[in-house]
């Protein structure tokens, strides 16, 4: 059964700034995906496919960018996951990975996280959001209702 999941995309206000001599925010998109049973926060950032794919550092990422290398176009926009603990507000990789679609405004979230038990892909359709405060996301994508939450 397909968990329910509600991901939130934020307009990445850093975009284009640097962090550092010749080092610049590239992020299109902050997200947050928001697993409900159980409860479960992961975060992402996405990056245009180019820049994603000379990002990956370790063994892990360099096998899911071979996994999913095929699946993306030049136009898509890539995440890494990383799981989001609340309480001590660490960030721990995940395996997995988002595609934004935004051409056919469609996301593809896969993120195996045995210590949560999550072992999903979710297919969704993004949406525009109303900006109706400051910190309203821009784009929202979600199999579920989000009045249930």
């Amino acid at each position: 059964m397909e968990k329910k999941i509600a991901v939130r995309l934020f307009e990445n206000k850093k975009l284009g700034t640097t962090y550092g001599k010749g080092l610049f925010h590239t992020a299109v998109f902050n997200a947050s995906a928001e697993i409900k049973d159980p409860h479960t926060k992961y975060l992402l950032d996405f990056y245009p496919y180019a820049k994603w794919e000379h990002s990956a550092n370790s063994d892990q990422q360099i096998a899911i960018l071979n996994e999913v290398a095929e699946s993306c176009s030049a136009n898509d926009l890539v995440s890494w996951v990383y799981r989001y603990n609340a309480v001590t507000k660490q960030k721990t990789f995940v395996y997995g990975a988002g595609i934004c679609d935004l051409v056919n405004n469609k996301l593809l979230l896969a993120v195996t996280d045995a210590d949560a038990g999550i072992e999903q892909v979710w297919q969704l359709p993004i949406k525009t959001c109303i900006k109706t405060h400051e910190n309203a996301p821009l784009l929202l994508a979600t199999n579920g209702e989000l009045a249930d939450w």
